[in-house]
């Protein structure tokens, strides 16, 4: 499920960088696999 979200979070991130689902959450929450922590 969760892999399913991540294309249109991604978009939702994109298009919308101000929501308040992207400053509760952020980019940061969501990290790449094997990438920094």
């Amino acid at each position: 499920v969760l892999l399913r979200m991540l294309p249109s979070y991604y978009y939702h991130i994109r298009e919308y960088e101000n929501s308040l689902v992207t400053r509760f959450y952020g980019v940061h929450c969501v990290k790449p696999v094997g990438g920094p922590k």
